[in-house]
């Protein structure tokens, strides 16, 4: 069942439109892409009806909510209509026994002034009883309205159904032929972010943004909208709302109508867009309140992205482009080599993604050191004591301010390896090659490396099996995990131990073993 946001379904209908392409039959000999255009034409053509109908049961929520409203209001003027009644009753029998006492008494004497409060609290009690019918009228016709807009919610809400049913076989379709050649890519984050990167390039002019980008920021933050017990659902929304998984939080500016917090602000949705570029760059007329969508969240993040007005066919400018979404130097590495990984391994119509310069430049082994402890107990507290010596070592990755602006400058006589400053590779590497273990020391040749491949011992993290010194590697980030549920990594400026952060867990490729 679709759990619904409140947006506007024109919008995205019409960037539908645009992309759907009609079936036809596949020539003798098509390749798996060939496999693959087919299979996301087929689901797009029941996206489009699927969204349609999202938008009307959108609309009947809405309607419905409204009522609700009503009804309770109506409630709570009955209930206050009965309260005053019942409190004039009392106040009318005071009176009425008040004034039957001082007659008795006084006889023909008898104050007249009881009388008239007798026969005021009377029409009082008529003026209260009247307030009590109608208040009841008010109510009956809100609970009636209650009651019909429930059914149109719920033959609404069976269309949906029944348009998820029959989208639901192509996508599944799709899916598993995605995952012939990009294992990590949904098929519905395929379709939103291949729409998204399509509507930027025809809506707004220059801002061309590589669809692999967003399938690189929705892998690292939220596993494309598959984390926090949410699921991607067929029509391409989150099932739950992805509130601060990244990040942290920072000044209030949305008053709470994007994050539901008024008190700071959270990124949100399955890219995690924060709430002042959620108001600054939503599409016009379409979505209200709702970042859940992954593609409208992906039509945002790239605004941002074009907004840093950086090339994005290069190096230096993506760098640039990224830090102004994410504003964290190792989610842009991570969301890098993620979108380089997936750009690279298959042609699905994604873009292009600038090589990593280290790739040509990076030494392939560290000499080690020799190491005495004749155990892998021994060694894996070996690396960790050596690792939590060098906490607070500096983040940078010295390739100079042409390649990588934010980097911390590289006095001579520095490097990556701990010579001053650490990425997260070099302090992997060198980490091991202390301890007489010589590994890649990019994250790209970890993961080409044959040798270092045949260590790998799991496909994702697993608290329940992690030992201490397992290597935990992503595309273009790589940590040292402590076997507690917590790292070791060279993140935030600086190497840093901490408790797995979701976007690691997300990113993960392998988890590699290199002793037992």
């Amino acid at each position: 069942m679709v759990m619904m946001k409140r947006f506007s379904a024109v919008f995205l209908v019409l960037a539908l439109t645009a992309t759907l392409v009609v079936s036809r039959q596949l020539p003798a000999g098509a390749t798996p892409e060939d496999e693959i255009e087919e299979a996301l034409s087929a689901y797009e053509s029941q996206l489009k009806p699927l969204v349609g109908a999202i938008g009307e049961l959108q609309v009947v929520q809405s309607d419905r909510l409204e009522i609700r409203e009503r009804v309770e209001t109506a409630s709570t003027a009955l209930e206050s209509a009965r309260q005053r009644l019942a409190e004039n009753r009392s106040r009318f029998a005071a009176l009425a026994v008040h004034a039957y006492m001082d007659r008795g008494g006084r006889g023909v004497d008898a104050d007249a002034g009881s009388q008239r409060g007798v026969a005021l609290a009377s029409s009082r009690l008529r003026s209260d009883e009247r307030e009590v019918r109608s208040a009841q009228k008010g109510l009956d016709a809100a609970l009636d309205e209650a009651r019909s807009a429930e059914n149109i919610e719920n033959r609404a809400q069976s269309r949906v159904e029944a348009m998820e049913q029959k989208a639901a076989g192509p996508l599944t379709n799709l899916d598993q032929l995605l995952k012939q050649v990009a294992p990590t890519l949904p098929g519905a984050a395929f379709s939103a972010y291949r729409r998204a990167s399509s509507t930027l390039k025809e809506t707004d002019g220059g801002c061309d943004v590589p669809a692999a980008l967003f399938a690189g920021i929705g892998r690292i933050m939220t596993n494309h909208g598959r984390t926090a017990e949410s699921q991607l659902q067929i029509g391409g929304l989150s099932s739950n709302r992805l509130i601060g998984l990244v990040g942290a939080p920072t000044a209030d500016v949305d008053g709470g109508r994007v994050d539901l917090s008024p008190i700071s602000d959270l990124r949100v949705g399955p890219l995690q867009v924060l709430p002042a570029q959620w108001l600054e760059f939503s599409p016009d007329g379409a979505v209200e309140s709702s970042p859940e969508w992954l593609y409208s969240s992906a039509v945002v993040a790239g605004r941002v992205l074009c907004s840093a007005r950086s090339d994005l066919s290069t190096n230096e400018g993506i760098y640039r482009a990224l830090n102004a979404f994410t504003k964290n130097a190792s989610l842009t590495e991570a969301i890098l080599g993620s979108s380089r990984q997936i750009a690279q391994t298959t042609d699905i119509r994604l873009g292009k993604i600038p090589l990593d310069p280290r790739v040509e430049s990076a030494l392939d082994y560290l000499e080690t050191s020799a190491f005495n402890g004749e155990s892998a107990e021994a060694a894996r507290t070996a690396l960790i004591a050596w690792s939590r010596l060098r906490l607070g070592t500096p983040y940078s990755q010295c390739l100079g301010a042409d390649v990588r602006p934010q980097d911390p400058e590289c006095p001579p006589g520095t490097n990556r390896f701990g010579e001053g400053f650490f990425d997260c590779s070099g302090y992997v590497s060198t980490a091991f090659a202390a301890i007489g273990i010589a590994i890649p020391t990019t994250t790209y040749a970890m993961l080409a490396d044959g040798d270092f491949g045949r260590m790998r011992v799991g496909d994702e993290y697993n608290q329940e099996t992690d030992l201490a010194g397992d290597v935990l590697l992503m595309d273009g980030h790589v940590v040292l995990s402590l076997g507690n549920g917590s790292i070791i990594h060279a993140s935030g400026g600086q190497l840093t131990e901490e408790p797995l952060p979701a976007w690691v867990r997300n990113g993960i490729l392998g988890v590699y073993r290199l002793f037992t």
